[in-house]
């Protein structure tokens, strides 16, 4: 089975700063696809989007306005969340004994048949209303695909809720 964990990391050369990631294996997420993206697992976020983050990867709840059965694993390190069109999403899936994440990658933002969700994005401005379906597109990574024991990844995902609320 694989093995999903939240691994601690400072970026940035000039003011570092810290963050949990979401690692699978070992290796960063962000290593594994070649970009800069992060967990909101950081003080610049606040807890309650932490948490909601780390929510979705239990039960596949969203907020993002993806597809259902898809979830966002990282966004823009400048961002933490969806507002600049920089997301990564996974579809997931759930049994009684394992967690299955495949069709890993980005998640292309429609841009111009947006609802304006995120307030001020100058993206959003004027957009016209469509089904949330229309919102993102799914551009998966050929092959990136993992299959967790479900309660090793549940008590791992509880264990950094707690981290987070305390």
């Amino acid at each position: 089975m694989d093995q999903l964990a939240f691994l601690d990391e400072e970026h940035g050369a000039f003011n570092p700063i810290a963050y949990r990631q979401l690692a699978l294996n070992g290796v960063m997420l962000a290593d594994l696809l070649g970009t800069d993206t992060s967990a909101p697992l950081t003080a610049a976020s606040p807890a309650a989007h932490q948490i909601a983050y780390l929510q979705a990867l239990l039960d596949g709840s969203t907020r993002d306005g993806l597809r259902p059965g898809r979830i966002a694993v990282a966004y823009c390190r400048g961002c933490l969340d969806a507002s600049c069109g920089e997301m990564v999403a996974a579809s997931v899936s759930y049994s009684d004994s394992v967690v299955t994440w495949t069709d890993i990658g980005f998640e292309v933002e429609n841009v111009g048949t947006l609802i304006p969700r995120f307030g001020g994005w100058l993206g959003n401005i004027g957009a016209r209303s469509v089904a949330p379906e229309e919102w993102w597109t799914p551009a998966p990574v050929a092959g990136l695909s993992y299959t967790f024991d479900r309660a090793v990844y549940v008590a791992t995902i509880e264990k950094e809720i707690a981290r987070v609320g305390s």
